[in-house]
Parts: C-alpha cells; structure tokens; sequence
C-alpha cells in the first residue's frame, strides 16, 4: 500500500505519457469497502425481495390451480371410417340412447367443469364431437365430485352418427 496524499489507499491508477502524470485516481480504503458494503447490502435486500415475490406467486398459481382446476374434454375415436366434420351448433346432447339407429364413433369424458358451467360442458363436448362427424353425443354418466373446496362437474358419454345411406367416405 502506498500513502496518497494523506489517504490510506487500496490502490490507485494513473495514467502518464512521456513521463508526466495526466490523470491520477486514487481509491480510499474506508469508502471503498463502505460502498462495497452498501452494493452488497443493496444487493442481497433486492434479491430476498425477489425470492419473497416469486414464492408468493408460486402459492398463488399452486392454490388457484387447485382450486378452479382445468376443465378438459378427451374424445377417444373408436368407430371405424372416416365422417365429415359436423357444426357443433348441431350435435345434440341426449340423456338417453337414441331411437334412430346410429354408429358409434368415439367415447368422450368431460371432467373439472364448475357445476354453475353445466351449458359450457355441453358445449366442450359439441366442440370435441363435431370433428368426428358426430350429430349427437348420448350421455352415459353424469356427476359432482369435490375438488378442493370446491364441487366439480363430470360427464361421460359415445359420440354417435345416425346412420344414413353414402354418408361415409
């Protein structure tokens, strides 16, 4: 270490051409490590804070998914052949099997719907149907079950087509 002008120093730097001082810095000991301190303090108060932010929305999303859950319909295609897509405005929901005759295409399950959401279940189940070229999905299954705190919807059922002369391809 090296005297500065009456500082104690950790270090200085200067910069000289031919021979002459043109810039001198000088670092004091005391302020340096007193900065440092405060950056460090500064530091480590910014990123407790982040953790503390991102643990609480971690518990946030953890409760809000386990509470609402995710709705979710899954269609299995079981027939045999290939159907046009049908507009699932059309594709009706029956409580009982069908008098028309008709092929079964697929099984559906719909399950996690709120039991306010009857209606929008209904309308998953259309949505998933239609591409199978289903006009009706027969309801096999219906239910509550608790999730949580909360009371959730189930249903389950086969898609079907109703049998007609050159509709399949």
């Amino acid at each position: 270490m090296r005297s500065c002008e009456g500082y104690c120093c950790e270090g200085f730097t200067q910069l000289e051409r031919n021979g002459q001082v043109l810039i001198r810095t000088v670092i004091p000991i005391a302020g340096l490590r007193e900065q440092q301190s405060k950056i460090e303090t500064k530091a480590s108060e910014e990123e407790s804070m982040r953790v503390r932010t991102l643990s609480a929305a971690l518990v946030f999303f953890v409760l809000i998914g386990f509470l609402v859950g995710c709705a979710s319909v899954d269609v299995t295609k079981t027939g045999t052949g290939f159907y046009n897509p049908t507009d699932p405005n059309e594709v009706e929901i029956l409580l009982n099997r069908s008098e028309k005759p008709y092929e079964e295409l697929g099984t559906v399950v719909a399950d996690h719907f709120s039991t306010s959401d009857t209606a929008k279940m209904y309308n998953a189940i259309r949505a998933k149907a239609a591409p199978l070229g289903a006009n009706a999905v027969v309801l096999t299954g219906q239910g509550t079950f608790r999730c949580g705190l909360l009371h959730k919807m189930w249903a389950q059922g086969v898609a079907i087509r109703y049998k007609t002369e050159g509709t399949q391809k």
